[in-house]
């Protein structure tokens, strides 16, 4: 049992606006993976985007989002500490070719599976570098 929900909107013609949440009941999650578990209950995120027009790169896009992974009962009660994981991501989506995208990423993360500085002491934030390709064809 569990719901999501995603909204997108373009506000203007080269700005817009996402949410996204999330929600799993955390007792089936466990029945039906591993009884062992103790899993996320539910996620949040919100964050903008910027296409190229206003840098005359009509189809590259600039997106910023910032959210959350939040802890179950069960997971704060298995000792984990149960701490919100936060995090922030930007990204640049660049057009390479008709049928080629590639998008570098960074994210920071913080309070890591849910363990805040009371757990790991004061390095508890990650830098997580990627990219993404996107081969239409």
């Amino acid at each position: 049992t569990g719901f999501g929900l995603s909204v997108d909107q373009m506000l203007t013609d080269a700005f817009g606006v996402f949410a996204r949440i999330g929600w799993q009941k955390p007792d089936l999650a466990i029945v039906s993976t591993n009884p062992d578990a103790a899993p996320v209950e539910g996620a949040w995120s919100t964050g903008v985007q910027v296409n190229g027009k206003l840098w005359s790169r009509e189809d590259d896009t600039l997106g910023l989002a910032i959210g959350q992974a939040l802890p179950s009962k069960h997971y704060k009660d298995a000792g984990n500490g149960g701490a919100a994981e936060g995090h922030f991501e930007a990204y640049y989506r660049v057009k390479i070719t008709n049928n080629l995208y590639l998008s570098p990423d960074i994210q920071c993360i913080w309070n890591p599976r849910g363990l805040s500085e009371e757990y790991q002491g004061n390095d508890n934030t990650l830098f997580v570098y990627g990219v993404r390709g996107q081969l239409d064809f």
